[in-house]
């Protein structure tokens, strides 16, 4: 059985552990310790032109950041 995962796209670590600060306080350290702070690195991510979808450029290294929450925690605007 395949688990679902929901990813929510935060700036940088530092702003995740805020973010995980401030859900530990709202809802209990038992939730904040179910969610992963996950860092993803592209190597060599194509940079495209607005417009155009030409290619203007490669970007060396691209670093996106996550919270991960596991199937049992529910998000809700």
């Amino acid at each position: 059985m395949e688990k679902k995962i929901k990813r929510i796209p935060v700036k940088d670590e530092m702003n995740g552990r805020l973010m995980l600060g401030r859900i530990a306080l709202a809802y209990g350290e038992d939730v904040a310790s179910k969610i992963k702070i996950i860092c993803e690195i592209s190597f060599n991510e194509p940079i495209y032109d607005f417009g155009t979808d030409k290619i203007v450029g490669v970007c060396s290294e691209l670093k996106n950041w996550y919270l991960e929450f596991p199937e049992e925690i529910n998000i809700t605007n």
